[in-house]
């Protein structure tokens, strides 16, 4: 089962005692193509506040009532890191979000979520201390995360040329894997809106705006529409 990027957008929070805010973006991760976190816009319209929700701490989602319910609570996010808009997300902000929601760090290990599949699996999975201390004293503080209202709108640049550009994201329900790209193929007016699989996807420029994808035109024409 999937969903798409874009209906998340606009979802309320809700912890376990109220109202946290509204999802505003998502983040994922460009190496193993993951959501890892959704930007929820907190405090009040004067003085907004950016605070990120792991999937790791998603209770479950009502797609009718647009509402995420988290095992968290409001003073819990409140007091949270505030993220910030303008610079990328660090490895060590990442860090220090784990170790303040007491998460296990999603990179260490071959699966999407650590040495597991899903959030729920790598719960049950997570490293030990010992484990985890090794892991950061061995990375840098380059992170691979990746604005999704950034990247919509990038253009697609396939062997042969130019088509289109990135219109959505297929998201699995279980995994937050990013299942599909949902590419539009045409640049101007609305097109045939095709599913690109991101094992596909060569390179994403950010100077450029462009996303580079091993496939003719003719090929990613071709393929199988989202419905």
């Amino acid at each position: 089962m999937t969903w798409l990027a874009t209906h998340m957008i606009g979802s309320k929070v809700k912890a376990v005692d109220g109202d946290i805010g509204t999802i505003s973006d998502l983040y994922f991760d460009d190496e193993r193509w993951a959501i890892r976190y959704f930007i929820c816009r907190a405090g009040g319209w004067t003085d907004p506040r950016w605070k990120l929700i792991s999937p790791l701490s998603i209770q479950s989602v009502d797609e009718e009532a647009s509402t995420v319910y988290v095992n968290l609570t409001q003073k819990g996010v409140a007091e949270s890191p505030d993220a910030s808009l303008r610079q990328p997300v660090s490895r060590r902000f990442e860090i220090e979000y784990s170790r303040y929601f007491q998460i296990p760090i999603y990179w260490a290990g071959s699966g999407i979520w650590g040495g597991a599949m899903s959030p729920a699996l790598f719960a049950k999975t997570a490293l030990s201390p010992e484990e985890e201390e090794s892991v950061l004293k061995a990375d840098n503080d380059e992170s691979h995360l990746r604005s999704m209202s950034e990247i919509t709108g990038y253009r697609i640049k396939a062997t042969d040329g130019s088509i289109g550009h990135i219109e959505d994201f297929v998201i699995d329900k279980e995994s937050w894997a990013i299942k599909h790209v949902a590419v539009d193929t045409r640049n101007i007016l609305p097109g045939k809106v095709v599913k690109i699989a991101p094992a596909h996807i060569d390179d994403i420029s950010w100077t450029e705006s462009s996303v580079y994808i091993h496939m003719a035109k003719d090929e990613i024409k071709e393929s199988p529409e989202l419905n």
